[in-house]
C-alpha cells in the first residue's frame, strides 16, 4: 500500500488513514482528523484540494452500514433484554409509547458506524485550520453531503455533522453571499438538532445554533429564523442533562437581549405547536421538559396571547398525567395546577377529568407525584371554592387515615429514596426568566 500511494500531502493522510483506520495497527496515532488539520494548516489550499476529495468520499462511502452476523447477534440481544426487563418490571401496567425505537434502532444509533465518524471529524479540522480559505470549496454539494450526516441513524454521526455545521458558520470573513442561499436549510437542520432524542447530539446541535444566530449582526436580523429556533431553544433552558440546560439558557440571553417574553408572545403559535409535539418525543426528558415549559406558559405569557391556546395545552396534558414516566406525570400535574390558578374560566370545563386524576395521583408509588397532586389540588380549592371543595373533602376523609396502613417502602421500588425528588426541571421555573 505505501508504495501505491504518492508522497503529497493527500498521499501522506491517505496513508495515514489505511494504518490508522482500516489496518487498525496497535501503534499509538494521533487522531486523523487533527492530522489532516495540520497538513492544511502548513500547505494551505492547495491542500485542502488535494485531501478534501478523499474525505467526501469516505464519508460518502460509509453512509451504509454492511448488516453483519455480529451486528445481527447483538441486536438479538438486546431484544432478549428488553423482553426480560419488560416480564420483571413492577411498574403500573401503561400503553408502550408510539414511536418508541426498537432494539435494532437502538443498536444502530448507538453502535459504532465504521469510519464515518472518523472522516467527518477530519472535514471538521479541515475547514477550522484552513479558515477564509476553504470558502470555494463550501458548495451546494457539500452541504447537502453534511445535512444527509445530520439525518443519520447513528447519534455519533449527527453529533459530529453539527460540529462540521458550527465549523462551515464560524469561518472567519466567510462573504454572507457564500452561505446566505443555505440559510434556510441549515435553519431546518439546527432545529432538527436541538429536538433530538440523544443529549449529546442538542449539545452539538446547541454550540451550533449559537455560532448561527450570535454571527448575525442584530436582533432584527435574527428574527426571520426564530420560528424555527426559538422554540426549541427555549424549551431546551428546562432540558433535563445539565449541558444542555446550562448552555440553552445563556444562549437565550445572548440572542434575544432580554426581550424573551415579546418574543415567546410573538410566535407563540409556533411556541406552542412545538410543545405539543414534544410531549409525544420517545425521550421521556424530552416529555418533562416539554410539560415544565408549558406551565411556564401559563405563569409567564399574558392571558391574552395564551388563551386561544389553553383548550390545546390543558388537552395534553391530561394525556401526560397518564404518562409511564413519573417524572412526566409530575410535571404535568404541577403544570395543571399553574394553569387553573392563572385560567381558571378556561380550565373549568376540564374539571370533571382533571378531579379523577388529581386524586389518582394521590396514592401514586411516587413521594414527588403526591405531593404534587396534592399541592395543586390546594390550588384547585383555592380557585374554586365550594365547587369542588365537598368532594377534595370527602377523599381527604377517606384517604387520610390510610396513611397508617401504608409499607415503609414500595415494593414496586425497593431501595428508592422516598423523599420528593429534586432533580426534575419543574422545580425551576421560577429560576429561569424568559427575559434572561
Amino acid at each position: 500500500m505505501r508504495n501505491k500511494l504518492e508522497l503529497s500531502p493527500s498521499g501522506v493522510f491517505q496513508y495515514y488513514m489505511v494504518c490508522r483506520v482500516v489496518d487498525k495497527q496497535s501503534v499509538p496515532y494521533a487522531p486523523p482528523g487533527e492530522v489532516a488539520g495540520v497538513l492544511c494548516a502548513v500547505g494551505g489550499e492547495g491542500v485542502c484540494r488535494e485531501v478534501l476529495p478523499y474525505i467526501t468520499g469516505g464519508i460518502e462511502g460509509n453512509l451504509e452500514r454492511d448488516s453483519g452476523e455480529v451486528d445481527t447477534q447483538l441486536t438479538q440481544k438486546l431484544n432478549q433484554s428488553s423482553s426480560s426487563s419488560a416480564e420483571n418490571s413492577h411498574t403500573e401496567d401503561r400503553t408502550e409509547r408510539a414511536g418508541s425505537p426498537t432494539a435494532a434502532e437502538v443498536f444502530h444509533d448507538t453502535a459504532g458506524w465504521r469510519h464515518l465518524e472518523t472522516y467527518m471529524t477530519a472535514l471538521q479540522h479541515v475547514v477550522e485550520r484552513c479558515g477564509i480559505a476553504f470558502e470555494p470549496h463550501l458548495t451546494s454539494d457539500l452541504l447537502q453531503l453534511v445535512f444527509t450526516c445530520l439525518s443519520h441513524t447513528n447519534r455519533f454521526v449527527r453529533e459530529t455533522g453539527y460540529r462540521v455545521i458550527a465549523a462551515f458558520i464560524s469561518i472567519p470573513g466567510l462573504s454572507t453571499a457564500s452561505v446566505s442561499a443555505f440559510w434556510p436549510d441549515i435553519t431546518r437542520n439546527l432545529a432538527k438538532g436541538l429536538s433530538d432524542n440523544w443529549s449529546q447530539v442538542r449539545m452539538s446541535s446547541s454550540v451550533a445554533t449559537r455560532v448561527f444566530l450570535t454571527q448575525l449582526p442584530s436582533l432584527e436580523a435574527r428574527e426571520p429564523y426564530f420560528p424555527s429556533l426559538l422554540p426549541p431553544l427555549c424549551l431546551n433552558r428546562h432540558y433535563v442533562a445539565e449541558g444542555v440546560r446550562l448552555y440553552c439558557q445563556e444562549t437565550w440571553k445572548l440572542v434575544t437581549e432580554m426581550k424573551g417574553v415579546q418574543l415567546v408572545e410573538k410566535y407563540i403559535a409556533q411556541v406552542v405547536e412545538f410543545y405539543i409535539s414534544q410531549t409525544e418525543a420517545a425521550n421521556h426528558a424530552v416529555r418533562e421538559a416539554a410539560c415544565a415549559c408549558i406551565a411556564e406558559l401559563g405563569t409567564k405569557v399574558s392571558p391574552g396571547v395564551l388563551g386561544p391556546h389553553i383548550p390545546d395545552l390543558v388537552k395534553v396534558l391530561l394525556q401526560c398525567f397518564r404518562d409511564d414516566s413519573w417524572l412526566v406525570r409530575d410535571a404535568a400535574c404541577l403544570a395543571c395546577g399553574n394553569f387553573m390558578s392563572s385560567f381558571p374560566e378556561e380550565c373549568r370545563p376540564t374539571l370533571p377529568q382533571l378531579l379523577p386524576l388529581f386524586f389518582s395521583s394521590l396514592e401514586d408509588s411516587m413521594p414527588s407525584v403526591r405531593q404534587g397532586a396534592a399541592s395543586s389540588l390546594a390550588t384547585l380549592v383555592s380557585v374554586y371554592g365550594s365547587e369542588v371543595e365537598e368532594k377534595v373533602m370527602s377523599v381527604l376523609r377517606e384517604r387520610i387515615p390510610l396513611a397508617a396502613t401504608q409499607p415503609l417502602t414500595d415494593s414496586r421500588h425497593p431501595g428508592l429514596d422516598p423523599r420528593p425528588a429534586v432533580f426534575g426541571v419543574v422545580q425551576r421555573l421560577n429560576d429561569i426568566p424568559l427575559d434572561d
